[in-house]
């Protein structure tokens, strides 16, 4: 499955600039908006000088070097005249929007630079505080019970919005990706399922790397698979097989919030069963981790092994890919928390446009009639195959 939102703490010390060093790709009224080479998993920052306190202020979106779909958001404060700091201090910082309604921050300072400033990992709710347009408002930082200074946020909202999409479009180098060794003979799988006679529809992530892959329904023999396409940033790709189909899906458009959401996959193989695995939940969000519009949140339990399975409606119809599984114990870490049901699928729109885009005729449902989840199980097993990889294919977990 994939990835979303917390960066390790390993990457902190590379995170906290000790000036602006990015590269500029933008200006946003008073703001610089620019891109870090230097960290290999991607990093945008949104950067201030307030000229009369001499204090250098960063908003700053970053990757995770080991997950570059998760993302965190931090704060960075500076001031060479500052001798204030030390680890472990107190913080906290008051937003005042432009109707003087106060919202209080308290922070964790994970890093200081020489008492002179210091680094820290906030919740994007903070980030969405301090969202404001023109002449909207600031914010009063505070150190050790010490107020340090009163800031304006003037065009923050547009600053910040701009962080986001330096960071949508940054891609990292290919240079600075963790080298780690590779078992050419790891033995992974997967789950995919027939879109049209002869071809399966699974997650990029589940064969990328991958020098060998089959498909299998339970009861036959695996069948040789070949890559037909692929969509890495959509995380889709679609193989062509020889393995003969019972039957193919039918997709719907419409996903709607708290429908009924029906995952058939293969988990765990090969400790769960074999003939694969089905399980109920809802649709819980119509958009996914930070509000990306490709995908959706459901509550319905996946597993390791079920990326690239089909997502069902109480029609039986296909509304999403089964993607993405929320890394419960970095969660726990980052908000003290631990969530419960948080998985994601792509959305069927972004799998049909892929597969007409590749000169497929995806099947659209037109019977909407509500059926008994066991025969929905039964019509899921006929088109949802196995997808066995020798390689480096790998199952990805939200962050």
């Amino acid at each position: 499955m994939k990835k979303l939102l917390l960066i390790t703490t390993a990457c902190v010390a590379l995170f906290a600039p000790p000036a602006f060093a990015a590269e500029k790709v933008a200006e946003v009224g008073p703001w610089l908006i620019g891109k870090e080479e230097g960290l290999g998993a991607g990093a945008c920052f949104a950067h201030i000088s307030y000229k009369q306190s001499g204090t250098r202020f960063y908003i700053g979106q970053a990757r995770d070097p080991n997950n570059h779909d998760v993302t965190a958001w931090s704060l960075v404060f500076r001031n060479d005249k500052w001798n204030l700091l030390a680890k472990g201090a107190e913080a906290s910082i008051e937003i005042v929007d432009a109707n003087n309604k106060h919202k209080k921050w308290n922070l964790t300072v994970t890093m200081e630079k020489e008492g002179h400033g210091f680094f820290v990992w906030v919740k994007k709710e903070l980030i969405d505080s301090m969202t404001l347009d023109k002449n909207g408002g600031g914010f009063k930082l505070i150190v050790n019970k010490h107020e340090v200074g009163n800031f304006s946020l003037d065009q923050s909202a547009a600053a910040i919005r701009a962080v986001v999409n330096c960071l949508q479009n940054y891609s990292p180098p290919a240079t600075a990706k963790k080298e780690e060794k590779k078992d050419e003979n790891r033995e992974s799988s997967g789950t995919g399922f027939f879109v049209a006679p002869g071809f399966v529809l699974t997650n990029h992530h589940v064969i990328d790397e991958c020098r060998s892959m089959w498909v299998k329904y339970p009861q036959y023999r695996k069948v040789e698979a070949y890559v037909n396409s692929r969509d890495a940033t959509n995380d889709l790709a679609l193989l062509s097989t020889k393995l003969p189909n019972d039957d193919v899906a039918k997709f719907s458009l419409g996903p709607r919030l708290g429908e009924s959401a029906y995952a058939f996959g293969f988990p765990l193989a090969p400790f769960l069963s074999k003939e694969g695995n089905f399980t109920i939940g809802n649709v819980s969000a119509l958009t996914g981790g930070n509000d990306d519009s490709r995908y959706l949140q459901i509550s319905t339990p996946i597993q390791q092994g079920n990326s690239g399975g089909p997502l069902l409606n109480d029609a039986g119809a296909v509304i999403g890919v089964t993607s993405e599984k929320l890394n419960a114990a970095r969660m726990q870490d980052y908000y003290g928390d631990i969530p419960q049901n948080v998985n994601f699928a792509i959305q069927s729109a972004i799998v049909v446009n892929f597969l007409t885009s590749k000169g497929l005729t995806p099947k659209i449902a037109t019977d909407q009639a509500r059926l008994e989840p066991f025969y929905i199980a039964d019509a899921a097993k006929k088109f949802t195959v196995q997808v066995l990889c020798i390689g480096e294919g790998h199952e990805k977990a939200s962050g």
